[in-house]
Parts: C-alpha cells; structure tokens; sequence
C-alpha cells in the first residue's frame, strides 16, 4: 500500500530582535511644573494675584466677623459692615462704620431694591452680634419694605413700626425724645463730662446712672422718602428728629436714615448725618458724595454694591449667620438669627421695649399717678387735675385749674366726651372737700347721674330737663329773688359771682391771696352744651350773664367744665360760654372728629381717632393724650 508523499515543513523563521523601548520624552521645566501643581504636589509659595475676583456675591454676616476678629479689636460702636476693594493695596479687606464723633449719625443714599434695607438690617445684626443689648439699642421705623419687622424680637431692638402704626411711630422717637431729656439732666446733676464718661459711670454698680437701662441707641429711618410729609402731625415728628440728631450724639443718643432721592432730606438734617453711604443713584445728580463723581458713576445697579466717603467700592454682607454667601432664601434664616442672637446675649436685659397709649386709661389709674392731692394741700395743687395719659412722657396730662380755671371737652358721638368729663370731675372731688367746691350741673342724658355728692351739690341745681335752666319763663307771675325755684340757675350763680368782685382798694398780694371772699369754688358741670343751647331760648347765647366771669373766674372761684359735640364746634367759637372759655385759654381735650368741624387753622388739625384718644391744647402746647376713662353706668 502506498503512502502519500509528506509536505515539506515550512522553512524556520529567523529571530526578530525585540522592539527598542522609546526613551521618555524629555519635559520642559513648565510642563513639570504644571504636572505637580495639577496632581497638587505644589508646596511652594504661589505667585502674586494681581487681580482680585470681583465683588459679586456677598459674604455671610458671621463669616465676615469671623474675618474682622482674626485682624481687628473690637470697639465700642464700631460695626462691621462688608467687604471694601482696594485697587491700589491690592486688598478686599473688612470695612466697619464707627457711629462716633463726626460719624455718629449716618444717611444711606440710592435708588430703590438696591439694598438699603439690607444694609440697615446688616447694621443691627453686626451690632447685635459685637454688642450686649445693655450697651447697644435699636428703635425702628419701617417705611420701606417691612424688612425690619423680622428683627424686632432680638434682644437689641426695643421695638419696629410700620408705616400702618402711627402711634407706635409718634411714641418711638417721643421715648428717645425723654431719653435725651433724662441724659441732660443726667449730665448737668453728676457734672458728667461726655459719653465715655458716662459709660464709665454706668457701669460703675454703686453710681446712681447705673439704673439708666439704654446705653447708646439708634433710631433707624428706613424710607426716609415715604416717611416724610408736611402735614402738622409729621411736621411736628420731622422737628424732633433733627432735635436728635443735633443734640444726641453728645448724649448716646444717633440717627440713621435711608432714603431713595438725597434732595428729600432737607439741608438741616442732611448736614448732620456725617457718614453717608451711597448706592447706584435714582438720578445722575441726585449725589452728595461730590468730591469724585467718576467713582461715583462707577457703582454698578447691584444689590448690596455701594461707596462711601473713600470712595472705594464696598459689598454689604448678607445678614445672615449660617455661612451660606448669598441673599437667596434669607427669609428662612431669620428665626435661626434671631435665636442664636438670643442664646449669645441669654441672662442680659434686653433693650427697654416702646411704650404705647392703652386703648383705656381707667380714672382709677389715673388719680393713683402723681401728682397726687389732698383737700389739705395748697389750692394749686387741688386744682391741679390730672385728665389724661400723655403720648410724649406717658405721665399724666394736667389741667391747672388754679390758673387756667375752665375744661372744654370736644369729639363726635362715641369719641368718649362724657367719660372724660366724668374723670375730670372725680379728679376734682378727689382733691377738693364739700367745703372747698360745689357744683351746677346740666345734664339733660342723665350721664351723671351718681357721680356727684349730694353734700358738693348746690341745692336744686341738678338740671336735667331744658325747663331747669330757664326757670323764669316757666312762672306766670313775677320772679321772687328768694325762691331759687323761679330764678334762672344762670341768674343765681352770678349774682353769687358778683359779690366775690374784688375791689378796686385791694393790694397785689390780697388780690394774690383771695382774700377778700371765703367759701368753696363753684363748678359749673355741662355734659352735651349743645344741646342746652339748642333748646335754649337765647341759643348759643345761653346762660350769658355768666360771660363777665368766664374772664374773672381765677379771682371769683368760678370754674367751667363742659362737653360738645364736635359737629357743633364752629357755631359754638364765635360767641357765647365757650367761646370765650376757650379764647381765655382753657384746658381743651379735642377728640376724634372731622376736620371740617374744628377751626383749627394751621396749629393742628381735627381728624377721626380712636376712643378717648386726642389732642390736648393748653398754655403750654399740643399734645396727645389718651382722656380718662370713666363711663356712666348702663
């Protein structure tokens, strides 16, 4: 059998020789370098940042003090703020405002939603966090965006009011109006020589102001723009801030204000507010930073962007304590802020709250405050009647009846006329015996009823019904002198006045004295004049053989005391009772009314008020008050 033929094995190939590895390329001192700074090996020192990056985000509150602890000593007063840029340093570096000396009031300036609310809650938050509210207090008015509203519970801030709670707005500035007075006197009695001085005295235990609980407060108006008016009321409160600004640096006492447009603070306010801080101007001109208005134009319409007196370029910090450095969602971090405020300053008194008006002021209350009397003191201080609680020092409103001998009461129906008169009337009792004061009364309502002794009343002369007050015409025959019952009440009482007439041989100080009568003082009580004159025979004319002696009432112990329907008022000023009570000065409480009802003129205007709340008019001003609050029984 045969075989086939093998195939012939393929020939061996020869060895190859193995591949030469290809050196490493060789790499530049440049490419070695940015090798170990990329895998971060880099330990050496880093070049010179020429540029620092620009000032667009702003830094969180407590970083930005966390940055101004590590570089600075804390001071008295002076407040970290944000972040300055400094070109020519080559800095961004922490900027702080110091309300001290020539800076101790400031204004911020710019156009609106660019930050200025911002920058005052910053300012409270930084001095919140430097400060212990026992040295260091805010008082609110918010006029712009109710941003401050959300700090009113830390411990440094004694109170926020909108621009909706006017009364809280009138007795903010009205409470540091009394500090600066009560610093005054401070100053004059321990012979004080300045403000250091007397933090040094305060916080000495053993010295007399250390019971004062403010230390340097700050009025902050956010909006100025809104806040401003010419109206009598605001006119009035513009005044008293310019009085806190002049005079309340030397006393602790400062003022920071924002506004949109510079041109709205008026030139006397606007010079006393020495730091101004300028944001991105409503208008080109609208500046007063005017050393550099290049710099000025160069503030970018960015919330928080703004520029000061060295004319550098400043990012406010957010006013937030969480770290983050932004403004997104601050609305949800005011709580936290506000609690770690409370938990750094715990066991500290916090600042001494606003005090308002009550919506009532009970008599009661009122004749427990001073000044109080007796019918055994002086016939000044008996006359000395207290009608009400004042807006301005919440102390009693006075009227002195020794010297200014009659009470008018206005306001419309249910404005709380008759319970003011009823308050003045138990002031009186209070102060005065049977034997030092008798009353007449018209009161044709019945509203007071049980007010008044029998034993302080004349007799017979409880008037209830218009037949009362003009007796006369009810007789057919003729009037008999000796019957009280057929003579007018008006005919008795001035006869009774008229033999009090002092004569003409009396020296000053018998006439001084009164010494040439004895007897009790006469009160002549009318609730409602207007109705007595209505159904009066003579009108407004009623009772006018009293007229000569509304002028000689100090020398005749003669004294008025009546209330009127405000709707009345302008008839009731031209002749008559009240009209020459009021002309000779009368204590005059005018409540809630119309404008129209009231000639006011300029001094003051009539408008509609809360009950028992008005304007008190005596010798010595205007003021607000809320009346005593007596009412009838049902």
């Amino acid at each position: 059998m045969s075989h086939p033929a093998p195939h012939p094995s393929p020939a061996p190939r020869p060895p190859q020789p193995a591949p030469m590895a290809t050196p490493p390329a060789a790499l530049s001192v440049r490419d070695r370098v940015m090798m170990q700074l990329i895998e971060g090996k880099w330990d050496g020192p880093r070049a010179y940042k020429m540029w620092l990056p620009p000032l667009v985000a702003p830094m969180a509150l407590d970083r930005l003090l966390s940055q101004d602890r590590a570089v600075n000593h804390s001071a008295h007063m002076r407040i970290p703020m944000g972040i300055i840029d400094n070109p020519r340093k080559h800095s961004q570096t922490v900027w702080s405002i110091t309300l001290d000396g020539t800076t101790s009031n400031a204004a911020i300036g710019g156009a609106t939603l660019l930050g200025k609310s911002t920058f005052v809650q910053t300012m409270i938050l930084s001095g919140a966090c430097t400060h212990s509210p026992r040295d260091l207090q805010f008082y609110c008015l918010d006029y712009s965006s109710n941003q401050l509203v959300q700090l009113e519970d830390l411990p440094h801030v004694g109170g926020v009011a909108t621009e909706l709670e006017e009364a809280k707005v009138r007795r903010t500035i009205a409470e540091l109006i009394n500090l600066l007075d009560r610093r005054r006197a401070y100053f004059t009695q321990h012979r004080i020589a300045g403000m250091a001085h007397y933090r040094q005295m305060r916080n000495d235990p053993n010295h007399p102001v250390s019971q004062d609980p403010f230390g340097d407060a700050v009025l902050i108006i956010d909006g100025w723009s809104t806040f401003y008016g010419t109206d009598p009321d605001k006119e009035k409160l513009v005044e008293q801030i310019i009085t806190l600004a002049t005079n309340g640096p030397g006393f602790g006492i400062h003022v920071v204000i924002t506004t949109n447009r510079w041109s709205d603070l008026r030139s006397r306010i606007r010079d006393l507010l020495g730091l101004k801080v300028e944001f991105h101007p409503a208008s080109p001109d609208d500046t007063v930073l005017n050393d550099n208005r290049k710099a000025l134009k160069s503030i970018p319409k960015r919330a928080g962007r703004c520029m000061s007196a060295e004319y550098l370029h400043i990012m406010i910090a957010a006013p937030r304590l969480d770290g983050a450095d932004t403004m997104a969602g601050i609305a949800d971090t005011y709580a936290q802020t506000r609690e770690l405020i409370a938990h750094q300053w715990q066991g500290h008194q916090p600042a001494p709250p606003v005090r308002t008006l009550p919506d009532r002021v009970p008599v009661a209350d009122l004749l427990r405050m001073k000044p109080l009397a007796t019918p055994q003191d002086s016939y000044k201080d008996r006359w000395t009647i207290p009608v009400g609680l004042l807006e301005q020092t919440m102390q009693p409103a006075i009227a002195d009846l020794a010297n200014y001998p009659h009470l008018l009461v206005f306001g419309d129906s249910r404005s709380g006329k008759t319970s003011a008169l009823r308050a003045a009337v138990r002031g009186i009792l209070q102060r005065n015996s049977e034997k030092q004061v008798a009353f007449i009364v018209v009161d044709y309502r019945g509203k007071l009823l049980g007010l008044i002794p029998d034993s302080y009343m004349v007799p017979n002369m409880y008037l209830r019904n218009p037949n009362d007050v003009e007796r006369s015409k009810m007789r057919s025959g003729p009037t008999d002198p000796n019957d009280p019952m057929s003579v007018d009440p008006s005919s008795l009482l001035a006869g009774l006045l008229n033999t009090r007439r002092p004569p003409a041989s009396l020296t000053a100080e018998q006439l001084k004295e009164r010494s040439w009568w004895e007897g009790y003082d006469v009160v002549l009580v009318i609730d409602d004049f207007h109705q007595m004159t209505q159904a009066h025979s003579h009108t407004n004319s009623a009772m006018s053989e009293l007229l000569p002696y509304i002028s000689s009432a100090t020398d005749v112990g003669f004294h008025l005391v009546a209330s009127c329907h405000m709707k009345f008022a302008n008839s009731l000023m031209t002749r008559g009772l009240i009209s020459s009570a009021y002309g000779m000065g009368a204590s005059t409480i005018l409540l809630s009314g119309d404008k129209a009802d009231f000639p006011s003129g300029r001094e003051f205007s009539v408008i509609k008020r809360p009950k028992g709340q008005g304007l008190y008019r005596t010798a010595d001003g205007l003021e607000l008050i809320q009346a005593g609050f007596d009412p009838p029984a049902e």
